[in-house]
């Protein structure tokens, strides 16, 4: 099933605005409390019943806004973005679940995502490094 994971979208009207883009690609929309921060991935999407806790984590969870994006095909992910663009709504971090992530906590995720946009902002390459 396709799913969009919402991390700390406060202001209800935008969430309104993301639930409807979703819903009109056929996507749900899953806002996961800051307890389940820590959690891995799959666990938050309920494809695995591991809850174990990242050692890494914050006592504080992060604030920031993030979209994680999980089994969404490519006219629902062109469709979700195009329709956030022309609802004007902006979330700084967007994920899509993959291979690698869905072992990741979404501390990590949200991590990992914040180093890459400061990284590009900064007119770094990525910070990540090549496997191999």
């Amino acid at each position: 099933m396709a799913e969009i994971l919402v991390y700390n979208i406060k202001d209800e009207q935008k969430l309104t605005g993301i639930r409807l883009c979703a819903l009109k690609q056929g996507v749900e929309t899953v806002v996961v409390s800051p307890e389940d921060f820590s959690k891995p991935l799959k666990a938050v999407l309920g494809l695995e019943s591991d809850s174990s806790i990242d050692a890494n984590a914050q006592k504080k969870p992060f604030e920031g806004e993030m979209l994680v994006m999980h089994a969404l095909d490519n006219r629902q992910f062109n469709g979700f973005l195009d329709s956030l663009r022309s609802f004007d709504i902006s979330v700084p971090l967007k994920a899509v679940v993959t291979d690698t992530n869905i072992s990741w906590s979404s501390e990590k995720l949200y991590r990992e995502l914040s180093s890459e946009r400061k990284a590009i902002s900064a007119g770094r390459k990525s910070v990540h490094r090549k496997k191999g």
